[in-house]
């Protein structure tokens, strides 16, 4: 191991016995999910974003049969 990797550990448990202040193992991993979810929640969003323009931008009058933008 390195001497950071060392350094890294020894100060992530201080910090977890509440002797030095940061966020927690348990925060840290809360943090991580919260921020994976959060990106997929993202993409989802554009990804719902973008099928919903697609049909916008082709959208055909059933009167004439013609090809107009969506508004």
């Amino acid at each position: 191991m390195s001497d950071q990797t060392i350094h890294n550990r020894r100060r992530q448990d201080r910090i977890d016995r509440g002797i030095e202040a940061g966020p927690t193992s348990a925060e840290e991993v809360e943090l991580r999910a919260a921020r994976r979810r959060i990106r997929e929640l993202e993409t989802e969003s554009a990804v719902t974003k973008r099928a919903i323009a697609v049909p916008k931008a082709r959208v055909v009058s059933p009167k004439d049969g013609k090809r107009r933008s969506a508004r």
